[in-house]
């Protein structure tokens, strides 16, 4: 999820909430500094700077929420894993239609549907080498 964030504060330019945050605790001279130190920053393709730190930040709630409940005897968690795979997906969905603030973008989706299905891919694979 840092990276996710750093691609935000670090490369991208517009008004964040957390980049508000940021400012409350007095760090936006710290990251004007970082921005403007690395002239190399705007030749990342579009796809790190919009698309990769939505499908890492569902990546990681992925993998925690696998990490949580693998072992768990709580049939909850056979609702939760679909239905916040699903709301990532609707979120998307929502901004196209409007109803929910943001850009649509159908990398998005594909990054999220990424990021949802490989932690379960990689754990497959680790426990079938074990």
């Amino acid at each position: 999820m840092i990276i996710g964030g750093l691609i935000y504060i670090l490369f991208r330019d517009g008004d964040f909430r957390f980049l508000n945050w940021l400012n409350i605790l007095g760090l936006s001279d710290v990251i004007q500094f970082i921005k403007f130190s690395y002239p190399w920053q705007n030749d990342l393709p579009n796809w790190v700077l919009y698309n990769l730190p939505d499908g890492i930040w569902f990546y990681s709630l992925t993998s925690l929420m696998i990490i949580i409940w693998t072992n768990a005897q709580n049939k909850l968690k056979y609702f939760w894993f679909p239905f916040i795979s699903a709301l990532v997906i609707l979120v998307e969905f929502g901004q196209l239609t409007g109803t929910i603030p943001g850009t649509f973008d159908k990398s998005d989706i594909l990054f999220c549907i990424a990021a949802i299905t490989a932690p379960y891919y990689l754990i497959k694979t680790k426990r079938l080498k074990q």
